[in-house]
């Protein structure tokens, strides 16, 4: 992964997540997408962008133990999991504020810890197909095929 796009890949997840948290779960076919906006009356201004960033989530994931130690790992792709297990997930996380977002070292998988000390991983890895994006207006960030990643973004504070 090469590091410049990591490091800018970072400065939009920061702005996509930090200071929102899980506040709904839209499905679009069969895939889940994990709604982030703000509890606390915060306005789209205080997030430079709309007020819901939107994370779909295309393959596994995971909520580990400790984020550093599973953003460490070299392991390829996540387990995927019922349905049923991320609603859970998401409704024990909800109302918790994200505090940190960053992709992993050598897999892009993104890794999200909440107020409440608890991680959330989604899956950055797949042989052949882009397993994930975030986004919101002119933010976004994709985990493409292969473990590349991509960001994108109109707005001068990355030109």
């Amino acid at each position: 992964m090469d590091p410049d796009t990591r490091k800018r890949a970072n400065e939009i997840l920061t702005r996509l997540c930090v200071g929102r948290s899980i506040c709904g779960v839209h499905f679009y076919a069969d895939q889940p997408i994990l709604v982030l906006a703000s509890y606390d009356g915060s306005s789209a201004a205080d997030f430079d962008g709309p007020a819901e960033a939107y994370l779909m989530l295309e393959a596994g994931w995971q909520v580990p133990d400790d984020l550093s130690v599973a953003l460490a790992v070299p392991d390829l792709s996540l387990p995927t999991r019922p349905l049923e297990d991320l609603v859970a997930v998401a409704c024990g996380l909800r109302r918790h504020p994200i505090v940190s977002a960053l992709l992993g070292e050598t897999v892009p998988h993104l890794g999200l810890r909440f107020a409440d000390g608890s991680v959330f991983v989604a899956n950055g890895w797949d042989a052949t197909y882009e397993v994930g994006s975030i986004g919101a207006g002119e933010w976004s960030v994709y985990a493409l095929a292969g473990g590349a990643i991509t960001w994108a973004s109109d707005h001068p504070a990355l030109k």
